[in-house]
């Protein structure tokens, strides 16, 4: 067992968990449609990009943040795949983000669904981001200190670098949010 993963995972979601309910009842943060968006529509664009097989070796990876193992001749790939599913996951907080924004914009005229239809547009990116950051990249980092340092520096290329890409998803998200901002703000107009 990982001690220090099992420790920091823990962690990580305990005071997630802590400051969403000092701000209110948990229940708010638990929203299934933001949930199919933000773990079932990167594991789908994982299933078609890798195969199923090899998308559930990246998976299986995951384990290395709780329990310790041994360096594979297949962690490069596994990296390289886990990198382009976190891609797949600030995709879905886009995805997820927009389909709150439409859904907000065409119930302009009935405040009462914009809520929820801003909730799955924010929600969206918070599971994204938890995700993303609390489990993919601790899970791909982890894997990358078990190989020795001469693999690593060989295996150093454009698509392992720092991507640019996920940045491009995190500028977007805030876009979406500040236009979300304007449908509140229109929608208290209105009425």
């Amino acid at each position: 067992m990982n001690v220090s993963g099992v420790v920091g995972l823990a962690g990580f979601f305990a005071l997630i968990i802590a400051a969403c309910m000092l701000g209110g009842d948990l229940d708010m943060f638990v929203h299934i449609p933001a949930i199919i968006i933000a773990v079932g529509v990167p594991i789908a664009a994982s299933v078609t990009s890798f195969g199923g097989k090899n998308c559930l070796e990246a998976i299986k990876a995951l384990l290395v943040l709780i329990s310790t193992r041994e360096p594979t001749a297949n962690d490069r790939q596994i990296i390289f795949r886990l990198n382009k599913f976190i891609d797949h996951t600030y995709a879905a907080g886009i995805f997820g983000a927009g389909i709150g924004l439409v859904q907000s914009l065409a119930n302009m005229d009935d405040p009462s669904k914009i809520g929820p239809a801003i909730a799955l547009s924010l929600i969206s990116l918070i599971y994204v981001f938890l995700l993303a950051e609390g489990i993919l990249r601790p899970a791909m980092q982890r894997l990358k200190n078990t190989l020795p340092e001469r693999v690593w520096a060989e295996s150093i290329d454009k698509n392992e670098a720092i991507n640019h890409a996920q940045y491009l998803y995190i500028g977007m998200a805030i876009m979406i949010t500040i236009s979300i901002f304007f449908v509140l703000i229109l929608s208290f107009s209105t009425t």
